[in-house]
């Protein structure tokens, strides 16, 4: 596992995205404070999960995204991602990303796939390496590692032996035994109260059994006396059931149509549907296709402009080329005519040097005759040649400056080409800035666009959420309600059930003595319809407390049981003295009977016939005529609002309180609200599951809103940041456009000065030819003067003399040729070589302009396409637009269709309607006569129901008296106990699998300290050796050891050194001076990663406090353990930078930001 390679962007000072490449070997940072070297470190323990931001030197970390400087805004993420050889894992290199957002949110990626950072920090866990590992030393901490406790310099052996894993797992076990230990009690305690619930349930459940079978035979008893009458109500109900069956077959005939019609036409607006989506579909490819043709338009202008600059370049390479090519001409024939020249001179001199050493030979004699005149003539000749010296200086300084001028005229040249390239690079960065400038455009709308589903999304959930909160807050007070009406419900019929309206001691007495000698009282066998309630109860009155009984004789030992207990007084009627008759009414009085109305129990038929015989129902006692005769004929009156009338005269009335006729109906009316409340809660709750369904599905969809959204706003932020790089090159290219023009003109300044020295120089070089002319003129008269003094010899002598100064003029004459010819040669083989560049730049512009040709002819090709697919696709625009008219058409006719099938289907529903009303009236009586009975699902064949009723009346109220004696039954038992059984079975089952699991974890924590002291003592013995053979070679001399503070305690003792420099004893570490301190903490470090061989080692200015011996011993180590891990050092060591094998520069150009300047050295 190396690292090769570091990316971030948006890092502390590391403001634009970053790569740094890694060496194998030795890598060392450098440059001045303050650049952000340490921030590479920072960024690396970062990405590998550090989650302290004061390791990484920040007060929070949000403080470790860029800021900016003072010309560049803050950033919004900051984002690190290293790149390290995977050795084995799968892959050949992992890739670990980290993210980090002002908003404090946090993404973590390894090969670009998202996770958790739990996964980072064991990817890396046991290697060697990790956010706080000790194969990364952080600036300043060096020292603190020596200098820390025992328990701290424990730490980096435990590194170095893995340790680390055991001491976790050994964590999460001791978590998992308190855990379990805290199960083991709770599961104990739940244990020993649920035996004590099941002796008690045991027997409960026993009763319950015993009561299920009398109750259910008892049920099966009225069930079968209840089913013999609803057979008489079925037959009328089947026949009526029979006329309503064939009306809604019509219904349903009439219906099917409907339904095939219906789906017709929905076929047919699915149809439009598909069409109108055809067409959307269109559209869009049009629209794609209108911005691609609109794009390829760009192109082709831009590469148009590409041509023409590329046009203008070719022109002006070549003519700078011609005219290069003209002056190697004129140079050329220029140098042919000097060689010429040279030649003539050449011979001319060899002549010349023949005849001096000639005449020479004879001038010899006249010596000594001459030397007057040769001293005169010396001074002429010197100062000749003065003036030649000096002609031939001056020469040299003009052949200097015609160098110069040329030199300036190339570099001139040469920035004019430099600024034509400037110039075409603005031009394409322009087209750059341009399209970013557009697709910051296109970013911009899909945010937009991306908003507005958002918040369509959002105004979706939030409906969602109120309706979710309405109908959450519906079902609360439905389940409040229901929970009302059945605590309600049950007040009642315990009132009802247990006679709580009647005296407390007579009610006692009464259920004590029901299902025996009380059969029940009068009211439980009575039944009316709620209009008819309050003239029933005024009618009987105090008699609908009366109880039934079979017979007179029961009723003696009754009243006495009454007197003996003291229970007050009761009424009894004994069923034997009445015989059922007939309820005729009057028809004179043309007034209802009240026996008429109410509905009886067969068994008390007679008793209520005799109680309400002669009793009608008028609607006022005002209205009822002759009611004085009436009254003496025997005749009671009764209204509706419970005005009564006796035969004996007596008047009851006025307004009286809800009576037991009352409760039954608000018991029928309970009973029917908890069903109707039940089943609209289950219906809601449905609702609400699939309310909750789609709010899930909407919180999916913001979330990959949310998600692309992001990616926008990342994309938004890296396209702004090409922007502003584009923009920031653009004014560099604009003031390097500057700079160039400055540079022309300051050498066309100075091109200028040298032309005009060069025509001083030449007025002085005309002034050196007229003093050299007087020169040879007086030269010439003294030669005169001395040939007409001497004779011929002398005439030798001056021969002489002139040969020599005619050699020596011709031999200056010969140099400044030869200067004039190596001067030309030299611009000619400048101008060469420009002409084989311009030759170059010709080909690759001629070239450029080619390839821009080729890609107009392609561009002119897309766009021809692009226009032929957009009128393709206006086209098939228009022919499904007819296809939706024609399917609109269709769509009406079936809409008439339906509107008949309607009609006719409204006129059968009347119909139906009116037998479902004849069906009810029937269902009502049925519904009264099985009123809280349940006998639909019972079936009994003619036999069974052919019983004597007075036998199954006496039988069932045998059954009932068995029954009350049970008294107080919990019907829950049989299932509480069962259920109280498999609990404590599966708490016995749990105790046991606690047990094991305690036992297994206490075994798992014995082998893991086994195996962390073994390590341990294994790993300390390693790097204790290896510390010993160290210290010598680092502190060139001296010892040093490592010992236990606890030898017993493997798995706690603390870990000391002691170390004897050179010439000095063993003392504490707190004594050594800080660069023995910091080489000690480097000794042991360094022999940790022998021990361990580290993938890779950030040491942080670790060198810092060394001196250059202490370095070089330093350094040798350090190269040794880069055979084995790859060292990344951060230095200002010269020496050390030295030594590394790759170079990486930190430079800072602007205040607060960091660039990367990377040197490989071996």
């Amino acid at each position: 596992m190396k690292l090769i390679k570091l990316e971030f962007s948006g890092f502390k000072s590391f403001y634009d995205k970053t790569v740094i490449d890694f060496h194998t070997n030795i890598n060392a940072i450098v440059g001045p404070n303050g650049c952000g070297k340490s921030n590479v470190i920072d960024a690396i323990k970062w990405v590998m999960g550090e989650q302290n931001p004061r390791n990484l030197r920040a007060m929070t970390m949000e403080e470790i995204i860029s800021n900016g400087g003072e010309t560049l805004k803050p950033l919004g993420m900051a984002e690190v991602s290293i790149v390290i050889s995977a050795n084995g894992a799968g892959y050949e290199e992992i890739n670990v990303k980290r993210r980090l957002f002002r908003s404090g949110q946090s993404e973590y990626y390894i090969n670009n796939v998202p996770c958790r950072l739990k996964d980072i920090t064991e990817l890396f866990v046991d290697t060697g390496v990790g956010a706080r590992a000790y194969s990364i030393i952080s600036q300043g901490k060096v020292e603190s590692i020596i200098t820390s406790k025992p328990e701290g310099k424990r730490e980096v052996i435990e590194e170095v032996a893995g340790i680390g894993k055991y001491k976790l797992r050994r964590k999460e076990t001791q978590s998992r035994i308190e855990s379990t230990t805290n199960n083991l009690t709770i599961v104990k305690e739940s244990q020993s109260e649920i035996l004590h619930q099941i002796k008690s349930l045991k027997k409960q459940a026993d009763d319950a059994e015993k009561y299920k079978k009398i109750a259910q035979e008892i049920e099966q008893i009225e069930k079968k006396v209840l089913i013999r009458k609803k057979k008489e109500l079925d037959e009328i109900k089947n026949f009526t059931k029979t006329k309503s069956l064939n009306t809604k077959d019509s219904i349903s005939e009439k219906s099917k149509i409907n339904s095939e019609l219906e789906n017709s036409r929905k076929n047919t607006v699915e149809n439009i549907g598909k069409v109108d989506r055809e067409i959307e579909n269109l559209r869009n490819e049009y629209f794609e296709d209108t911005k691609k043709l609109q794009s390829t338009e760009n192109n082709i202008e831009l590469n148009h402009r590409e041509e023409n600059i590329l046009i203008d370049t070719l022109s002006t390479i070549n003519t700078d080329k011609n005219n290069s090519i003209k002056e190697i001409e004129n140079i050329e024939k220029i140098t042919f005519q000097k060689q010429s020249e040279l030649k003539l001179l050449i011979s001319s001199v060899a002549e010349k040097e023949n005849e001096l050493l000639a005449k020479q030979n004879l001038t010899d004699t006249y010596k000594h005759n001459l030397t007057n005149k040769k001293q005169e003539y010396n001074e002429y000749r010197e100062g000749l040649l003065r003036s030649l010296d000096e002609y031939g200086s001056v020469k040299t300084k003009v052949v200097g400056i015609e160098k110069d001028v040329n030199e300036l005229e190339s570099r001139i040249y040469r920035l004019k080409k430099e600024k034509t390239q400037i110039r075409n690079k603005m031009s394409l960065n322009t087209a750059d800035l341009r399209l970013n400038e557009n697709a910051l455009r296109n970013v911009v709308v899909g945010k937009i666009s991306l908003g507005d589903k958002l918040r369509k999304l959002e105004n979706e959930l939030t409906r969602l959420k109120n309706t979710k909160y309405n109908l959450e807050t519906d079902l609360r007070d439905c389940r409040e309600q229901f929970n009302q009406a059945k605590s309600h419900l049950t007040a009642i019929e315990k009132i009802q059930t247990n006679y709580e309206w009647l005296p407390s001691e007579l009610s006692k007495f009464i259920l004590e003595h029901k299902g025996r000698e009380v059969l029940g009282l009068l009211a439980d066998y009575i039944s009316v319809s709620e209009i008819y309630d309050k003239a029933v109860e005024a009618a009987l009155g105090e008699k609908l407390k009366w109880a039934v009984i079979n017979n007179l004789k029961e009723a003696f030992p009754l009243i006495n049981s009454l007197k003996n207990q003291k229970a007050g007084k009761g009424t009894f009627v004994p069923l034997d003295i009445y015989h059922k008759k007939s309820a005729e009414g009057d028809e004179k009085l043309s007034l209802v009977p009240l026996i008429n109305v109410i509905e009886t129990d067969p068994v008390i038929s007679g008793l209520a016939t005799n109680l309400l015989d002669k009793i009608y129902i008028a609607d006022s006692l005002d209205s009822i005529s002759n009611i004085e005769q009436r009254l003496e004929q025997g005749y009671s009156f009764v209204t509706l609002d419970g005005d009564y009338i006796d035969s004996s005269g007596f008047i009851c009335g006025g307004l009286s309180s809800d009576g037991v006729f009352e409760r039954k109906r608000e018991i029928d009316q309970l009973l029917a609200k908890s069903d109707g409340l039940k089943k609209y809660i289950d219906n809601s709750q449905l609702e609400l599951s699939a309310l909750e369904i789609r709010l899930d599905n909407s919180n999916s969809s913001k979330i990959k809103l949310d998600a692309q959204l992001r990616d926008l706003d990342i994309k938004e932020a890296e396209i702004r940041k090409d922007l502003i790089n584009l923009k920031d090159i653009n004014d560099g290219n604009r003031e390097n456009y500057r700079s160039v023009v400055f540079e022309i003109e300051s050498f066309k300044a100075e091109k200028g000065g040298k032309v005009l020295s060069l025509a001083d120089l030449s007025k002085y070089i005309n002034e050196l030819e007229l003093k050299k002319i007087r020169f040879e003129t007086g030269f010439k008269n003294l030669d005169k003067e001395l040939r007409e003094l001497e004779d011929k010899d002398t005439e030798i002598g001056l021969f002489v003399n002139q040969s020599k100064v005619d050699i020596a003029a011709l031999k200056e004459k010969i140099n400044g040729l030869e200067q004039e010819s190596n001067y030309y040669l030299l611009r000619k083989n400048d101008l060469s070589l420009k002409v084989i560049i311009q030759r170059s730049d010709f080909e690759k512009t001629n070239y450029s302009k080619a390839s821009i040709v080729k890609e107009l002819l392609k561009l002119g090709e897309d766009k021809e396409l692009i226009n032929r697919k957009i009128n393709e696709d206006n086209e098939i625009v228009s022919n499904f637009s007819a296809k939706r008219k024609q399917i609109e058409q269709e769509l009406k006719v079936y809409d008439d269709q339906i509107s008949v099938i309607t009609r006719e289907l409204e006129d059968l529903k009347k119909s139906s309607a009116q037998f479902d009303l004849e069906l009810n009236s029937v269902d009502i009586e049925i519904k009264h006569l099985t009123a809280n009975r349940d006998i639909e699902d019972t079936e009994y064949s003619s036999e069974q129901l052919d019983f004597n009723t007075i036998e199954m009346e006496n039988k069932l109220d045998s059954l009932k008296n068995r029954l009350q004696r049970f008294g107080p039954v919990n019907l829950l038992a049989p299932e509480e106990y069962l259920k109280l059984e498999d609990r404590n079975k599966f708490l016995t089952e749990q105790v046991e699998d606690l047990e094991n699991a305690m036992d297994s974890l206490r075994k798992a924590i014995n082998k893991l300290d086994k195996e962390s002291k073994m390590r341990f003592k294994e790993t300390y013995d390693l790097v204790s050796d290896k510390f010993k053979e160290l210290f010598p070679q680092i502190f060139r001399g001296g010892e040093g050891k490592l010992e236990l503070t606890d030898p017993d305690d493997l798995l706690n003792t603390g870990v000391e050194v002691y170390v004897r420099p050179k010439g000095k004893k063993f003392q504490s570490i707190n004594l050594l001076s800080g660069g023995e301190k910091a080489l000690a903490a480097i000794t042991l470090i360094l022999s940790a990663c022998f021990v361990k061989p580290a993938p890779f080692l950030l040491l942080d200015e670790i060198d810092a406090p060394l001196d250059d011996s202490n370095t070089k011993s330093f350094l040798e180590v350090v190269k040794e353990i880069s055979k084995q891990s790859q060292v990344l050092l951060i230095t200002h060591n010269k020496n050390t930078m030295h030594d590394v094998n790759y170079l990486i520069g930190i430079t800072s150009q602007e205040p607060g930001t960091s660039k990367v300047v990377s040197v490989e050295l071996h």
